[in-house]
């Protein structure tokens, strides 16, 4: 939610603008510090992290401009297919392009 405020500066938030600028520029095999990145989808940078325990699965997905995100939670070790088919659904429904 901060995010997309912070960029347009709007406001000001825990990250700097240059903070959040240099997270969402590519450093390197398509990374960004923290965040994968998806790439440009309807002129916004869309950013994204999976994560993982034993017995849990995550996926978090946002656009940097306007704020819309997506977060999938699993509590299986093979939720990876459901995240990725959730993930999918959201494309269809929303006209977003989020894999890669």
């Amino acid at each position: 939610i901060e995010i997309p405020k912070i960029i347009n500066g709007t406001t000001e938030g825990i990250l700097s603008r240059d903070t959040l600028e240099l997270m969402l520029t590519k450093q390197s095999n398509d990374y960004r510090l923290g965040p994968d990145w998806f790439g440009t989808n309807q002129n916004e940078t869309v950013f994204s992290h999976d994560g993982g325990n034993t017995g849990f699965i995550s996926r978090f997905v946002a656009f940097a401009n306007s704020g819309n995100a997506i977060v999938i939670l699993t509590n299986g070790d093979g939720g990876l297919e459901l995240v990725d088919e959730i993930t999918k659904g959201m494309e269809d429904f929303y006209g977003w392009k989020l894999t890669k």
